[in-house]
């Protein structure tokens, strides 16, 4: 029997179908022909009947992968019309399997069609899409723009739309020059002023915008506050709003949208914990085993389901998003691969494969804790672009945090009793008189994670979770006291599939750090390095347009490899190399050495600017004192251009015989002494009397 997964393309005799929902409690698998997908409602078909039809190959496999759209190439009414379509269906797409089936499918859709007032084809259809195109929110992409005149802003001219005042008042109508004054008073007195409120911002505006209509006290001349408030929120998202008067640390922390549920039960594979912990094993370094270099930081992925390491992560730098990435990453990989980009094999005696470790999917969603890992924009365009949901653990999930912090332990069991010199700390580490593990330290970074990945893959092929809830048909399979790799397989076949393949087009280059590069006729320069545009094309001629100016673009980038950089361009992702003839410095460098780089650079600078203006100063003094010796000297403003020509030779005169003299004296050489000996017995000279006449000056 196959791992069925959701998501998965599958061809069965001339038409393709995608897996929708997989539940082999009630043996069900919900599929969708898409070769007419808009029209067509998706398919109810049993377990056994797909197993059949695997067996006699009517059906097969198609290795396809999916492509989503980059929403920073859409104009504003596509973002706004996109955003719009999911908040109509999010509501129902998880309704499942409810909502495959046609009676309750029709109900919802009526239902959603006078909530949202549009029209029952309208929610059909949306719906239609996002199974079509993988069950992500990108894939309700619209795919067409500008039509139509929804949304126009209207051109009044003698009366006001809208509810009338209650208050008697008159309410002057807005040119676009009223319109860009509150704009920028709305800004300047609401978001830039962390504590003022909307009343507080618009008499300020007014005090300062209507100076003489609020002396003489004609309040029918000023924009009225509802107004003040409308305009000047029309075109400020709501993120923007709320960090200016919260904050970006509380926004990030409290206020970012996670679309994550209590409702979500975990039954089977699909759900991940990630967490990140100081390790206490002290290290030593991969080029001198002498140089201690501290604790490493350790990163675990587990299933929730099965309790089973999915994935690990050693690394020297702090928790950011570009480790908690790498981590998730290889969580998401074949095992073998992570073994080698590790480079393990080069460790006597590490010969695990990827079948001792068989986890290679992207699950469901992603429990985490609110750290700064999985907070901000790289987060969020990783979770849109796969369509990973994230839970927040303290919220909605407390009960599993024990799970993780077991892991953490358990890690570190075995090397506790393999010898007091390991580098591993204890509880008297740091006390005075304890012997710090510094000084014990022995393992290099590599040999420490082979060592973590040989614990991890021992704990999934053989602890017995001897407390696990075990299900009621586990038993029917002789699991009474199952591993965590067989309840991950048995979950897989048995229970309510919520794993994804990782068959994604480009999916390391859409996990990596997101930033921002400049597109110009030299190339593309990010973090002051300059990168080549792959020749013939298409983004070569946006580059020749260029010339004088700057066009910014969409890039990520791997931090530990700067040799080339990921260029977001028409929904294409484009690799461009480093350019060695004008960066060579950057060629095999990391992120942090580029950055060590411009530190030093920074502080040369500033270090030759004061020697810089020091010369600077003492030049000028240096003439000021020559001109203060000679202030009372002027020349005869009377003379002539002639007398000046013959002043000027006899100078030249003067300056050519003073270089001769010059010359000449520098060429004469001093004479030495010359001493004779004239001693008779040469067998015998008489050094003693030789040394007497040269000190004589003989």
């Amino acid at each position: 029997m196959s791992n069925i997964l959701i998501n998965q393309i599958w061809q069965h005799k001339k038409a393709v179908y995608r897996i929708l929902y997989v539940d082999r409690d009630i043996d069900l698998l919900v599929w969708v022909n898409l070769d007419d997908a808009q029209k067509t409602f998706p398919e109810e078909i049993t377990l056994a009947d797909f197993d059949k039809r695997l067996e006699d190959n009517s059906i097969k496999e198609l290795n396809i992968q999916d492509q989503f759209a980059n929403l920073d190439l859409l104009d504003e009414k596509s973002i706004n019309k996109y955003e719009r379509s999911w908040d109509i269906i999010k509501s129902v797409v998880r309704d499942e399997p409810l909502i495959f089936d046609k009676k309750y499918f029709n109900a919802k859709c009526n239902e959603l069609a006078e909530l949202h007032s549009v029209s029952r084809q309208t929610v059909q259809r949306l719906l239609f899409r996002y199974w079509h195109n993988g069950k992500s929110k990108l894939g309700i992409v619209p795919k067409y723009y500008n039509s139509g005149g929804k949304g126009k802003e209207k051109n009044l001219t003698l009366t006001i739309n809208g509810r009338q005042r209650t208050d008697r008042q008159s309410t002057i109508i807005l040119d676009e020059q009223l319109k860009y004054k509150i704009r920028k008073g709305y800004k300047r007195w609401y978001l830039r002023v962390k504590q003022a409120s909307k009343r507080v911002a618009y008499s300020n505006f007014i005090r300062t915008s209507f100076k003489s209509e609020w002396k003489s006290k004609e309040f029918a001349k000023v924009p009225s506050l509802r107004q003040f408030v409308y305009w000047g929120e029309k075109e400020i998202p709501t993120e923007r709003k709320l960090r200016s008067k919260k904050g970006d640390i509380i926004f990030d922390k409290d206020l970012r949208i996670t679309e994550g549920s209590s409702a979500n039960s975990v039954n089977g594979p699909g759900f991940s914990q990630i967490d990140s912990t100081p390790s206490d094993m002290e290290l030593v370094s991969e080029i001198d085993r002498k140089t201690p270099i501290g604790c490493p930081t350790l990163y675990i992925i587990s299933d929730v389901y099965s309790a089973m390491i999915v994935g690990l992560l050693v690394t020297l730098e702090n928790p950011s998003y570009t480790q908690a990435s790498e981590a998730l990453y290889n969580s998401f990989t074949n095992k073998g691969d992570f073994f080698k980009r590790s480079l393990l094999y080069q460790i006597d005696e590490f010969e695990f494969t990827e079948d001792d470790w068989p986890c290679e999917y992207i699950p469901y969603s992603i429990v985490a804790d609110r750290g700064i890992e999985l907070i901000g924009k790289n987060s969020e365009s990783l979770i849109e672009d796969l369509g990973i949901h994230i839970e927040n653990k303290e919220s909605y999930r407390p009960e599993l945090k024990g799970m993780i912090e077991n892991h953490f332990q358990l890690l570190h069991k075995d090397l506790k009793g393999l010898d007091e010199n390991t580098g591993l700390k204890d509880i008297d580490d740091g006390r005075r008189g304890a012997r710090k593990a510094r000084k014990t330290a022995r393992f290099t970074m590599r040999e420490y994670l082979a060592i973590i990945i040989k614990i991890a893959i021992k704990y999934n092929k053989h602890a017995k979770l001897s407390n696990y809830p075990i299900d009621k048909e586990m038993p029917l399979d002789d699991l009474y006291t199952p591993t965590p790799v067989e309840v991950f397989k048995w979950g897989l076949m048995h229970k309510s599939g919520k794993l994804r393949s990782n068959k994604i087009e480009n999916l390391r280059e859409r996990m990596l750090p997101r930033g921002t590069g400049k597109l110009t006729k030299k190339g593309i320069e990010f973090l002051k390095g300059w990168y080549l545009v792959p020749l013939h094309h298409k983004l070569r001629d946006l580059q020749l347009k260029t010339q004088r100016k700057i066009t910014r673009v969409e890039v990520s980038y791997d931090p530990y490899n700067l040799n080339y950089l990921n260029v977001f361009y028409e929904g294409e992702i484009i690799r461009c190399e480093l350019n060695t003839n004008r960066s060579p410095i950057y060629k095999d460098k990391t992120l942090w050495d580029i950055k060590h780089l411009r530190n030093a650079q920074s502080k040369s600078l500033n270090t030759n600017n004061e020697e810089g203006i020091y010369a600077d100063i003492d030049t000028l003094q240096f003439a000021s004192n020559i001109l203060a010796k000679r202030k009372d000297q002027k020349p005869n403003s009377k003379t002539g251009s002639k007398s000046v020509r013959k002043n000027r030779e006899n100078d030249k005169k003067i300056e050519r015989k003073n270089r001769k003299n010059h010359k000449s004296d520098s060429g004469k050489k001093k004479q030495g002494k010359i001493v004779s000996m004239n001693h008779t017995n040469l067998e015998e000279p008489n050094d003693l009397d030789f040394i007497n006449r040269l000190l004589d000056g003989e």
